[in-house]
């Protein structure tokens, strides 16, 4: 029976420069396009965070950071309408500043 590790195996016979080439080229395919929301899906987002609020609702939101999406659990502390900065609290004790741009979709939970 034959194990294959796959490229792996093959690295040994590469250049340096071809390894760090894979790997960039392997980074990149992880990576995710920002998409973009509808003038609708802002105005649903705005009520839903109005709402969690003021009836203190955990919620999960669902954001864009580092060439991914994060998705977070948690109570919504304040949103700062100068620097639009929504603070989210989280069952693990985090106080997390989220920018009200990255937010992608926004859902009470309880």
């Amino acid at each position: 029976m034959i194990k294959d590790r796959g490229t792996i195996k093959w690295t040994a016979m590469m250049l340096p420069e071809h390894v760090h080439e894979l790997r960039e080229l392997w980074e990149k395919d992880k990576k995710v396009p920002e998409r973009s929301i509808d003038e609708q899906k802002i105005e649903l987002i705005d009520y839903t965070i109005k709402s969690a609020m003021t009836a203190n609702m955990k919620v999960k939101i669902i954001f864009y950071e580092g060439n991914t999406y994060i998705e977070k659990l948690g109570h919504i502390r304040e949103v700062d309408p100068y620097t639009s900065i929504l603070c989210l609290y989280t069952p693990q004790g985090q106080n997390l500043k989220i920018r009200m741009n990255r937010i992608i979709d926004v859902e009470l939970t309880e």
